[in-house]
């Protein structure tokens, strides 16, 4: 006689709320992982691509900072001229002042609104300033990533 053996489907037990929620954890952790690896693997094809050497990265760098220093230089141009403008009108106020008189309310709006363009002058070299940094600080990055790319190939 043979015997006949007969399988019951077994199941697993019904996960905890905290075993659900770690698997989700985990499952977002690993998608994040991937993403940034992605992430990195297409910048380095970029940079691979936009770059042949070395030097065209300190040529790109070099470049972006001149142009900067030009607008920086533009910006010292106008408070220059501001404040040159601002000296005169001052002299008018002095002048007008010392003859008991009272300076017209336009001069005195024009001597605020000069200050105030000498001071917005001022902040934006700053803007400018720190614009440069940031791009030494990337394109330092850049360089070294580029140099460990190129000794991998």
């Amino acid at each position: 006689m043979r015997q006949c053996r007969v399988q019951i489907e077994t199941h697993q037990r019904a996960k905890s709320g905290e075993e659900l929620a770690e698997e989700q954890r985990l499952a977002a952790v690993q998608a994040e992982d991937k993403r940034k690896t992605e992430e990195v693997a297409k910048a380095d094809r970029v940079l691979l691509e936009t770059f042949s050497s070395e030097d065209d990265l300190i040529l790109a760098r070099d470049g972006k900072l001149s142009a900067i220093d030009g607008q920086i230089r533009l910006l010292e141009s106008h408070i220059h001229k501001s404040e040159a403008d601002l000296e005169r009108r001052m002299v008018l106020v002095e002048s007008i002042e010392q003859r008991s008189q009272r300076p017209a309310e336009q001069v005195l709006a024009d001597i605020e609104s000069t200050r105030g363009q000498i001071a917005a002058h001022r902040a934006d070299i700053e803007s400018k300033r720190r614009e440069q940094d940031t791009i030494r600080r990337r394109f330092d990055q850049d360089l070294e990533r580029f140099r460990k790319l190129a000794a991998q190939r």
